[in-house]
């Protein structure tokens, strides 16, 4: 996709995710929240960035072999050029060459767009977390990707 790059998230990547986790989600991340990602090395973002500003991140754990998308977001009006497909097939990239065996995600059972995005791709639902979300009070399908 001409001038779109997947990078980690650096510093000054940090209030741009901030503004995106707002956008897209009821309990955002918060800047502090972030900020511990460069402490951890157990957590990581991607950031999609398009002619230098961030349209979208996936932010995710990754311990021993087993990886957790913790939030994966495009601002609306970068959604439906494939970004997200983009962002995903970059991340299930850099857990492979870690050694991951699998991704695993929770995702809202209303979020049809989503879970399209998660079953072209090659994760299955592996079960349901009951009360999962809140804002509004809704399940969670849990999703498995095998590396």
């Amino acid at each position: 996709m001409d001038g779109i790059e997947i990078l980690p998230m650096s510093y000054d990547d940090i209030d741009a995710v901030c503004d995106i986790e707002r956008a897209c989600f009821p309990y955002p991340f918060l800047t502090e929240d972030f900020m511990e990602f460069f402490e951890s090395e157990f957590r990581d973002v991607l950031v999609a960035k398009e002619h230098g500003k961030v349209i979208g991140y996936i932010s995710y754990s990754l311990i021993i072999d087993t990886s957790d998308i913790l939030n994966f977001a495009v601002i609306p009006e970068c959604r439906g050029r494939k970004i997200g497909f983009l962002l995903l097939d970059s991340y299930i990239q850099k857990i492979k060459q870690a050694g991951a065996t699998q991704a695993h995600l929770e995702v809202r059972v209303s979020n049809t767009t989503a879970i399209n995005l998660y079953e072209k791709y090659g994760f299955a639902k592996t079960g349901v977390s009951k009360n999962h979300y809140t804002k509004p009070c809704e399940d969670a399908y849990r999703m498995t990707f095998n590396i």
